[in-house]
Order: C-alpha cells, then structure tokens, then sequence
C-alpha cells in the first residue's frame, strides 16, 4: 500500500485564491463575510408610503390660503382705492372747496353792494318823487298864474273895448278885441270850467260882429263878457 505524506495546511489568506474544484463550492463565494450583516426584513427597510392627509393639502388649508390670497388682494384694493381718495381730495376737492369760498365770500360782498345800492335807490326813488310832487305843485301854480294872466289881459282888452265904444271909435274897439281870442283860445288847456271859455267865446263872435251894424247891443254883449272874465278871475284865486 502506498502511502503519501499529508498535504500540509494553507495559510488563511491563500483560502479565498484556492481554486474551487468543479462541483463543489467555493467557500469564500458561499460564506458569507464577517463584516457583511443579513439584509433586513422587507417591513423594516421599506417605509410605509404617507398617508393622504400628510401628501395632500387640506381642505381648510387650502380654503386658508384662498382666504389669505384674497385678503391680501382686498387690503391692496382698499389702498389704492385710499390712495386715490386722497389724491382726489388734496388736488380737487379742497381747491374747490377754497374757492367755494372765496366765491361766497366775494358774493357776500356783492350782496352788501346790492343792499347799498338798493337802499340808494330807493332814496333817490323817494327824492324824485318828492321832487315830481314839488314840480307838479309848481306847474299847478305855474297854470293857475297864466291862467289868470291870460284872463286879466282879455278883460283888460274888452274894457278897453267898451271904453272906445263909449266914445263911438268902433275901429279901436275892433283892435281890442281882435286879441281877445287868442287870450280865450290859451286858456282852454289851462282851465278846468271849458263850458265857460266856449260861452265867452261866442259872446265876443257876437259883439265883433255887432261892432259896425248895432253898436249898442256891442256894449251890452261885451259888459256882460267883461262880467264872466272878472268872475272867471274871482275863481282862480
């Protein structure tokens, strides 16, 4: 029988480097290393996914964030909305309120104006109606004197009229009484009595024409004229 010496033993490095002898396994392949752990079990490596209330926004949340979005909007609004509140007031309302009053106080003064002048009006009104009284006294007194002026010189002409008939100079009588009418005739729009004026007129048509043809019936025609001119005067006194 023969016999071989044993095959001493290789040192632990040259373990892994041994070539593995076809059908057996290597055992630095198969053993697993001192520093490699097991893998973990599959429900302690893989985390349970989220749940949806942790992924997913809220409904509140999201109703908050709308909330907020649209406050900040309306703050924004409000104050641009401010801004041009107060644009529009220092620039156009209060100069329009200044001037509001500077016109009021510029319609004050014209009223006071206006008062004054009414009031000078109303004076001058009272002055030209005293004045208009005064002148229609005076125009009054003014008729009253031509009227009785125009009625001293008719008078005068028909006695002086009758003094010439008295000596028989019909022609100088004629000449008296040729003026006679025009004294009757201005104090027509002068006297109220124009019944009177209208009989003294006739009564000197008839002695004018009883000058040439009836001399006597002249005299008395002309007295009796003379009379109603002195009474006529009486009158205007």
């Amino acid at each position: 029988m023969n016999t071989s010496p044993p095959t001493p033993p290789l040192p632990p490095e040259m373990e892994d480097e041994t070539p593995a002898v076809d059908g057996a396994p290597s055992p630095a392949t198969n053993a697993p290393s001192a520093g490699d752990a097991a893998p973990p079990a599959a429900a302690e490596t893989t985390p349970a996914p989220p749940a949806a209330a942790e992924t997913t926004p809220s409904r509140r949340e999201r109703v908050r964030a709308f909330l907020r979005k649209s406050f900040s909007w309306l703050l924004g609004l409000f104050l641009v909305f401010a801004a041009g509140y107060l644009v529009a007031f220092f620039s156009l309302y209060q100069p329009l309120k200044e001037q509001n009053r500077t016109l009021e106080a510029q319609i004050g003064s014209l009223q006071a104006k206006n008062d004054a002048l009414d009031a000078r009006v109303a004076d001058l009104q009272s002055s030209l109606e005293t004045l208009s009284a005064e002148r229609d006294t005076l125009q009054a007194q003014a008729d009253g004197a031509a009227l009785r002026l125009y009625t001293l010189r008719a008078l005068a002409d028909v006695q002086g009229a009758r003094l010439a008939l008295a000596s028989g100079d019909a022609e100088t009588a004629q000449v008296y009484l040729a003026k006679v009418p025009a004294y009757l005739e201005a104090m027509q729009p002068l006297a109220a009595a124009q019944d009177t004026l209208t009989g003294m007129q006739k009564r000197l048509s008839l002695a004018q024409e009883e000058l040439a043809g009836d001399p006597e019936t002249a005299v008395t025609d002309l007295a009796i004229l003379a009379d109603w001119l002195r009474q006529f005067g009486t009158t205007l006194r």
